[in-house]
């Protein structure tokens, strides 16, 4: 079985800050770093970690400027010959980053808006039915790229962050496993934000029956919801140094988990704990941990 990232490749600038900047205010940074990213990059990262073998395949495109990020990948196995360069240049985040570790981000896609319909095909002409996809909405043609996947049998897994009108357009109820945090859930199950993960959850899996689903609560933990099957495990308690890339960590090492053959709730346990590794450090695909870390 190889795992296919479909998604996005970002250079992150990180600026460190008192607090996240509020309309009309201006305040002094007292770091800056820049670094390899983009959700589909560090999703295929922690995947790449957790495996610890060459079955790990990233697509999407970049620019010139984000040939890091391709050696980034390749140091941990991750097979990049699918990722397409681009004149105009790589995905940029840019990230302010408070002293508590929380974050805002603001994205200008570059590469990851320029995906072609014949670069997708092309892509998914390598990969076999029972083959895993990975996607996220950071680029364009999504429903391209899921139709294609679900029609060929592949076992598409969605991170549908951010939410966009495009990934709302998507017949979610045909991705073989759905993993949100608590927003997002909220959002694709139509209940309000205030009510409880429980609810939340228990709205997805009767939304969505066919489809596995993966709710991410931060500080709550993390809960599972299939068919009658309910799971819940707590938040690894750790100290916060940067929360960026904490969901993508988790979605990496609980889909390793599930392909090595671990039951949901050990598949959990060991996700929520790389999850509290990765915060714990500064940065993103850097910060996710590789697997000796999590034994």
């Amino acid at each position: 079985m190889k795992t296919l990232v479909y998604g996005s490749l970002n250079i992150d600038s990180t600026f460190a800050l008192d607090h996240i900047v509020q309309g009309g205010e201006t305040q002094a940074s007292f770091g800056l770093t820049k670094a390899a990213g983009g959700k589909g990059a560090n999703q295929c990262a922690a995947i790449a970690k957790a495996l610890g073998k060459d079955q790990v395949f990233m697509a999407g495109k970049a620019g010139r400027d984000g040939a890091f990020i391709l050696e980034n990948l390749s140091s941990f196995g991750v097979d990049v010959s699918n990722v397409a360069l681009c004149e105009e240049g790589t995905g940029q985040a840019i990230i302010q980053l408070d002293r508590n570790g929380q974050n805002s981000i603001i994205l200008f896609g570059g590469g990851n808006q320029l995906n072609t319909t014949d670069e997708m095909d092309s892509v998914l002409s390598k990969f076999s039915a029972d083959d895993v996809l990975v996607m996220n909405a950071e680029i364009n043609n999504l429903d391209y790229l899921f139709s294609k996947a679900v029609e060929k049998g592949m076992k598409v897994w969605v991170n549908p962050s951010p939410i966009t009108d495009a990934l709302l357009a998507l017949p979610l109820e045909k991705a073989s496993v759905l993993v949100l945090n608590e927003i997002e859930g909220a959002v694709l199950s139509g209940l309000d934000a205030g009510c409880s993960f429980e609810e939340i959850l228990k709205a997805l899996v009767a939304k969505y029956p066919r489809t596995e689903i993966v709710l991410t609560a931060g500080e709550n933990g993390a809960y599972y919801g299939y068919g009658s099957t309910m799971e819940h495990v707590g938040a690894c308690k750790t100290k916060v140094v940067d929360t960026t890339g904490a969901g993508d960590t988790f979605l990496g090492y609980f889909l390793a988990s599930r392909i090595g053959g671990k039951d949901v709730k050990q598949s959990l346990r060991i996700a929520s704990k790389a999850a509290s590794i990765a915060v714990s450090r500064p940065g993103a695909m850097d910060a996710i941990p590789f697997a000796v870390e999590i034994i």
